[in-house]
């Protein structure tokens, strides 16, 4: 299981069938965020996500982005996770409470 945002890795004994139809089942609160995953939901009228789409936050995490309702937004997940593995891969060698002056991001095409 990958978190983007932060760029941690997790592992786990099952096989891919049994982490599907029963990790992510029974452990949805852990793993999913389902809590905050359906408060989002409720600020958007309950409409869902296309296959396309994630949940993502505006400010992410490692620029100073709170962990809040009001910092997320629904995004093109291609996008996002685009945009996410650049800022990590710009942030990760940088000590923990380094200010940024300015960060580039690529549009890949």
């Amino acid at each position: 299981m990958l978190d983007v945002e932060l760029g941690q890795v997790y592992s786990t004994d099952c096989n891919m069938i049994d982490f599907h139809n029963i990790e992510l089942v029974q452990g949805a609160f852990q793993f999913l965020a389902e809590s905050e995953f359906r408060e989002w939901l409720n600020s958007e009228n309950g409409k869902p996500l296309a296959w396309s789409e994630c949940v993502g936050f505006q400010i992410p995490l490692v620029l100073g982005g709170k962990d809040e309702p009001d910092n997320r937004e629904r995004c093109n997940m291609e996008v996002y996770w685009s945009i996410c593995a650049q800022i990590l891969d710009q942030t990760e060698p940088l000590p923990e409470g380094t200010r940024m002056e300015r960060l580039s991001v690529e549009v890949r095409r």
